[in-house]
């Protein structure tokens, strides 16, 4: 974006708030501003409306509600952070989709699920000549069908769309 906006390919971002735009702090923000204004280029949001960088109290304004919303979302991770080290130090699954062969209990505690997926899973090589495969090509392939996970529980079909989009 920043080599286009030097070349003049745009002369406005447009975009939903400010930290849409960016999540730096102050600093960081005048690293990618600067640039942009010097090409003349305009950050139009529909929360704030356009920000005007020429203007002394314009780029205050900014920076005060950009380093609000930086100070926000590093305060956010912290506290994700702490949710997920406080969920693992008791035990429990903390967050994601679960591993095939297993099931989250009533007590957030992983546990092997029924049998035939654990027995799925201990029969799978544990390498594989593609690194990105993933576990719904696994049961495909193995003739199998993991009762916990059905047919769409990883990819969601995005393989199948792959492929038709190969054969088009």
């Amino acid at each position: 974006m920043m080599t286009d906006c030097s070349r003049g390919e745009f002369n406005a971002i447009l975009a939903w708030d400010i930290d849409r735009f960016g999540r730096f702090d102050a600093i960081e923000a005048g690293y990618w501003i600067k640039p942009m204004r010097d090409a003349g280029v305009r950050l139009v949001t529909i929360g704030q409306g356009e920000i005007d960088f020429d203007d002394f109290a314009g780029r205050i304004v900014y920076s005060v509600q950009a380093e609000a919303k930086h100070s926000f979302l590093r305060d956010l991770a912290r506290n994700i952070v702490r949710g997920q080290l406080a969920k693992a130090s008791r035990g429990e699954w903390t967050s994601g989709s679960r591993p095939l062969g297993y099931r989250v209990a009533e007590n957030a505690r992983l546990i092997p699920s029924d049998a035939a997926d654990v027995a799925l899973v201990r029969t799978t090589p544990v390498s594989s000549p593609q690194p990105s495969i993933c576990w719904l090509t696994v049961v495909r392939r193995s003739g199998e069908k993991s009762k916990s996970f059905g047919v769409s529980r990883c990819c969601m079909g995005v393989e199948d769309s792959m492929s038709r989009a190969r054969q088009r």
